[in-house]
């Protein structure tokens, strides 16, 4: 069944309001709105759910803080992982414990563009088999050196951040 509600402003800047055959007159605006809210207000007031207790709210917020940092973890290693083929290594050679100047400034491209990503140097490190400060080196001191090869992991990726 439908229903029409019709509402009608009176010259004095009162309200009319008519619903199936019933009417009521002379409302002022407040009026108004909470009767045809009320007119039209479904009978499983779905709404009041968005209410609730502190203790609720808080845990809601502490859920969607894991939640986003579980996909924020879950995107650095899909991206990390995707980055690899692209500096033309396997994981296990940019994962193998040596010093070498190659090797190493791959790892540091890769580091790098994680950190240009917005991932911390403690994000990125496990990821790398190096501890945080080795990361934050490559962030730093080394971006410089290797620029290039940062430049083309980029350009490799489709970013046009450089």
């Amino acid at each position: 069944m439908t229903s029409n509600i019709n509402i009608k402003e009176n010259l004095d800047g009162t309200f009319t309001v008519r619903y199936d055959s019933k009417t009521a007159q002379s409302l002022g605006y407040d009026e108004m709105i909470g009767l045809v809210t009320q007119i039209s207000m479904p009978k499983e007031r779905r709404c009041l759910q968005w209410l609730r207790t502190k203790e609720e709210i808080e845990e809601r917020k502490k859920e969607s803080k894991k939640r986003f940092n579980d996909n924020r973890k879950e995107c650095l290693v899909e991206l990390f992982e995707s980055m690899i083929p692209l500096v033309g290594l396997t994981k296990e050679e940019l994962l193998k414990k040596t010093k070498e100047r190659f090797y190493a400034d791959k790892r540091a491209a890769i580091s790098c563009v994680l950190l240009d990503r917005g991932y911390t140097s403690y994000d990125i490190a496990p990821l790398m088999g190096l501890a945080s400060p080795s990361i934050r080196y490559y962030g730093c001191k080394v971006r410089f050196n290797i620029q290039n090869q940062i430049k083309e992991l980029y350009e490799k990726m489709g970013d046009e951040r450089l």
